[in-house]
């Protein structure tokens, strides 16, 4: 029984630290116009060239003029432990329901959700919750000096 319970928490480990590295951000860094956030299936791409977001969310992938956003904002889901059986799954449905939103002129696809994961630590942990919540406020800046102040100046 004890080497059960050495491969689980070895697994769950593993996932961990493969999760902390599966964040790709892009930051414009080639100064072509492209700011792009993916981690496992979801993804947010700003073009600013072409004045697009690409927005994907599992299968489901659309790419819109920056004028179809209305608006944003984020969930961060922490706690609800208990240390007991059911803690995992908890601690996975606060990961399904944090992330950024977006919110689109699209009657299909009204909200998308950009999912994050730490990048450092464990989501529930202080480490892991601190690191989402500025990777999600990194994003927050990035839509407002992006896609707010190019409508804002095209009106």
């Amino acid at each position: 029984m004890p080497a059960f319970f050495l491969i689980v928490t070895a697994g769950v480990s593993y996932k961990h630290k493969k999760d902390n590295v599966s964040t790709i951000d892009i930051f414009n860094e080639s100064n072509d116009g492209l700011w792009c956030h993916e981690f496992n299936d979801s993804k947010l791409l700003l073009n600013e060239k072409q004045q697009t977001i690409t927005i994907k969310n599992g299968t489901n992938e659309k790419t819109y003029p920056f004028s179809s956003v209305i608006g944003w904002y984020f969930n961060l889901d922490s706690g609800g432990y208990d240390g007991g059986f059911g803690t995992g799954a908890i601690r996975q449905q606060n990961l399904n329901n944090s992330g950024l939103f977006i919110e689109v002129k699209d009657v299909m696809f009204p909200v998308w959700q950009v999912k994050f994961y730490p990048q450092k630590g464990k989501f529930h942990q202080d480490t892991g919750y601190n690191d989402v919540k500025l990777q999600i406020t990194r994003w927050l800046r990035v839509l407002w000096l992006r896609v707010l102040s190019q409508v804002i100046n095209k009106k």
